[in-house]
């Protein structure tokens, strides 16, 4: 990664910690849709905050545009295996409750929880990990 991407994915994390989470608005999707911005230089978030904005809509989205695995991998986004994780990996979490995006900062991964908003878990104790994705950014 880019030093200069690096360091503004750092400052945007460092930056919704603390910050509740309200659906739609900044959940764990949208938190992922704007580091992947970072990374990828696109506008993935403006494009889920424009489509998706109650829980209800969730299940048409996905079944329209698809799921985050599925933007990240539009945004040039590749699966790579879980030991070579690195900052600015995303990582896809999917349980019985559903899925959920984060971001790798190194040996921890900032998510957006529903009663905490962003945190950072240690990778070690990251469990259901689904995928983890790169996207090159030169």
């Amino acid at each position: 990664m880019r030093p200069d991407v690096e360091i503004r994915l750092i400052t945007f994390v460092q930056g919704q910690i603390g910050k509740p989470f309200d659906y739609g608005a900044h959940d764990c999707v949208t938190f992922a849709a704007g580091a992947l911005d970072i990374i990828s230089g696109g506008n993935t978030a403006e494009v889920i905050a424009d489509r998706r904005k109650t829980v209800n809509e969730l299940d048409a989205y996905i079944a329209k545009y698809g799921d985050i695995e599925s933007h990240i991998a539009l945004a040039g986004g590749y699966r790579i295996d879980r030991g070579m994780m690195s900052t600015g990996d995303l990582v896809i979490c999917k349980d019985d409750s559903g899925e959920s995006c984060g971001v790798s900062l190194g040996a921890r991964t900032a998510f957006n929880t529903s009663d905490r908003g962003v945190v950072l878990l240690p990778n070690r104790a990251l469990r259901d990990v689904h995928a983890v994705m790169r996207v090159d950014n030169g």
